[in-house]
C-alpha cells in the first residue's frame, strides 16, 4: 500500500492530517527500507521523463492505458469525464496495439 498511497500523496491527495491512515504511513515510510526504497523512486523519477509526466499526458506524448479494471474504477468511481476528454485529446489508449 506504501507505494499507493505515497503515490496519491504526490499528486495531491494525501490521507488526512491526523488520520490513522496517516499516522501508518508515516511510520511505514519511516522504515529504513521503505525510506531507501521511496528515495530510489524519487530519484528514478527526477532523472527521468516520469517527472512531467502531466505535461507529456496534456501533449499527447504519452498516453495513460487503461485496462478493463482501470476503466471500470475510473467509471464507477465518477471519472467518465477524464476518459471521455482523453478519448477526444488522443492522449489515452485502452491495451498496446498488436501490429
Amino acid at each position: 500500500m506504501v507505494p499507493f498511497l505515497n503515490g496519491s500523496a504526490g499528486h495531491g491527495h494525501p490521507p488526512p492530517e491526523g488520520s490513522r491512515l496517516a499516522d501508518w504511513l508515516a511510520r511505514a515510510n519511516a522504515r529504513p527500507a521503505v525510506a531507501a526504497t521511496v528515495a530510489e523512486v524519487v530519484a528514478m523519477v527526477k532523472a527521468s521523463a516520469m517527472a512531467n509526466v502531466a505535461e507529456l499526458v496534456e501533449k499527447g506524448l504519452f498516453k495513460r492505458e487503461y485496462r478493463d479494471h482501470r476503466l471500470e474504477w475510473m467509471i464507477k468511481s465518477g471519472g467518465v469525464d477524464v476518459v471521455i476528454k482523453g478519448l477526444e485529446r488522443d492522449n489515452i489508449r485502452f491495451a498496446p496495439d498488436f501490429h
